[in-house]
């Protein structure tokens, strides 16, 4: 896919310039199983979307277990870790 048809097709992101302005800033990057795109306690500072995939956000509770928190398989998705872009992350996210 495309980054002009991702943004025009689907974020349904309809004024021309801003598409070719967010394409211009952006690239496609294919990673493996295990990526991780957020570490609990690290701020985020990339701005990833589910394109192809699957991925899981999870937490480890108190006993060192892995809680999973949610799950990403839709094109489009925004992988985000924390209310607020550069704040420290409450969860990890990795591709699966």
């Amino acid at each position: 896919m495309e980054l002009y048809d991702f943004y025009s097709n689907v974020l349904n992101i309809k004024n021309d310039t801003i598409v070719m302005e967010l394409s211009s800033l952006s690239k496609i990057k294919f990673v493996n199983k295990g990526f991780m795109v957020a570490e609990s306690e690290k701020p985020q500072t990339n701005l990833y979307f589910l394109i192809e995939g699957v991925f899981r956000g999870f937490f480890y509770d108190e006993k060192g277990s892995e809680i999973t928190d949610c799950l990403g398989f839709e094109c489009g998705q925004p992988l985000v870790s924390a209310f607020a872009f550069r704040e420290k992350s409450d969860i990890y996210k990795c591709c699966n």
